[in-house]
């Protein structure tokens, strides 16, 4: 199992970056301390005082961190959207684990509140898939594939939650205490999909498959 935190699957980043391929943690330096100001306000007091957050926190990020398809060769930096893919392993759905999401519900973080939970969902669907492609769909009984179906419609509300905060939600008392009980509800979630696919004596109905990752 998988836990994402207001994050993006490894695709592609939108960063500009210095001559030296480095991020300028000038340009994350306004978003990312409104969201602490955000926390410190919702818990009622300061959790990370700035000076502390900009000089331990804050960092000037390698470009290959943030999957620009750019990346150094040699002594200069160069686009490879190829390489970057093939070295990301994006596309290799098979080795993904099931991935629960975890995010927020500030406006300001519409980006992660809106998309998080697709993007996801989109390579939690392609890794079980991927996972049985040698596997023939056409000779499960009919209770196996409705049932199939239906654990698909399931996966994006099922390992899904949603915390109130933004892109910090974690830090501070009332996020560190959700968010530690979102991950053991989809941990358990996690769990029943697994069992309703592998186990035949789940429900006292037969396992869909019989092996997963």
């Amino acid at each position: 199992m998988g836990i994402n935190a207001t994050n993006t699957p490894n695709v592609s980043g939108k960063f500009p970056i210095n001559s030296s391929g480095y991020l300028d943690k000038n340009v994350l330096t306004t978003f990312t301390t409104d969201q602490v100001h955000g926390e410190n306000k919702l818990n009622g007091k300061v959790i990370i005082p700035d000076n502390i957050y900009e000089s331990q926190f804050m960092a000037s990020s390698p470009v290959q961190f943030y999957n620009n398809f750019i990346k150094y060769n040699g002594s200069k930096l160069v686009t490879d959207e190829s390489g970057m893919l093939k070295n990301n392993y994006y596309q290799n759905f098979a080795d993904y684990p099931l991935v629960a999401v975890i995010h927020d519900d500030d406006q300001l973080d519409a980006f992660h509140v809106v998309l998080d939970s697709s993007n996801w969902n989109f390579i939690n669907e392609q890794a079980l898939y991927s996972k049985y492609l040698n596997l023939s769909y056409e000779h499960l009984t009919n209770k196996q594939w409705l049932g199939l179906q239906s654990i698909y419609a399931s996966i994006p509300s099922a390992l899904t939650r949603v915390i109130h905060g933004n892109h910090w939600f974690f830090i501070g008392e009332n996020g560190a205490r959700q968010t530690a009980q979102a991950i053991q509800e989809e941990e358990q979630s996690v769990h029943k999909i697994k069992q309703e696919l592998t186990n035949p004596a789940y429900n006292n109905d037969e396992g869909i498959f019989t092996r997963i990752k």
